[in-house]
């Protein structure tokens, strides 16, 4: 069975200011290590357009033991980036900014995650092959969608999308 562990990732660098993204502008993931009083960088990943809206989510996307950390962004982007050092493995365009969190989740039964994500302007929900960044299935909503997540809501064995809206 997969595990996915979701956090945020924050952290302190250079100066005295805690700040979410690594600089000014919101606009990198960093992974850190060490005491949280003390942390230290171990890579840091920019985007170019803020990302301080989203959570990442971290999980063994393709099966071969390492973790990938898989983020949105303003830019319209999702990105997998290899755990290990912050390089990047896939990146998938979407029709506008990204600024929910995606979800992991396995929505087909095959052992395999797909990423759940959806973005505000056209408020399309993407389906992305989480080992590769290939697009499953998109679909088109007509309101504002939010923070997708799957499971098997009513017990039938099969999984439930549920998304949030704006208003």
């Amino acid at each position: 069975m997969n595990t996915l562990t979701m956090l945020t990732l924050l952290g302190t660098v250079a100066g005295t200011w805690p700040m979410w993204g690594g600089d000014l502008a919101h606009q990198s993931v960093q992974l850190l290590k060490g005491a949280i009083t003390s942390p230290v960088i171990k890579w840091r990943f920019a985007t170019g357009a803020p990302v301080e809206w989203q959570f990442s989510a971290i999980a063994d996307v393709d099966g071969d033991g390492k973790m990938e950390v898989v983020i949105g962004s303003d830019d319209r982007k999702v990105y997998c980036l290899r755990g290990s050092d912050g390089t990047q493995k896939w990146v998938f365009t979407t029709g506008g900014d990204v600024h929910t969190p995606g979800a992991l989740v396995d929505i087909d039964g095959d052992n395999r995650f797909e990423y759940l994500v959806s973005q505000n302007v056209t408020s399309t929900l993407y389906c992305l092959n989480a080992e590769n960044g290939s697009l499953a299935w998109q679909i088109d909503l007509a309101e504002d969608v939010h923070s997708p997540f799957a499971g098997d809501i009513d017990g039938d064995g099969c999984s439930e999308i549920i998304v949030g809206t704006a208003y």
